[in-house]
């Protein structure tokens, strides 16, 4: 189970009560600076929360979001090449 091994993960086990009333869940027992929402169908890059994360920081954000792009944007140092996120 991820919230065994990620002691940062919470697992909130309840009926299916739709999208909208599970983030307000989610709101109500979180205890951090900022929330995530990855659904199901999402991609997420191994750097975006903290990429993210640090947007907020040095904008002083409340709010900060990403996009899907299909073709990232690819950089290379000595054979190591990762995708880079585009952050709006």
């Amino acid at each position: 189970m991820p919230a065994v091994k990620y002691h940062f993960l919470k697992v909130i086990d309840q009926p299916n009560k739709g999208l909208f009333v599970t983030r307000q869940e989610g709101i109500r027992l979180a205890n951090s600076e900022y929330i995530g929402w990855v659904d199901a169908d999402d991609f997420v890059d191994k750097t975006m929360f903290s990429t993210l994360y640090n947007q907020a920081v040095i904008n002083d954000s409340e709010l900060v979001y990403c996009g899907y792009n299909p073709k990232p944007y690819i950089i290379s140092f000595d054979n190591y090449s990762t995708a880079l996120l585009e952050v709006a």
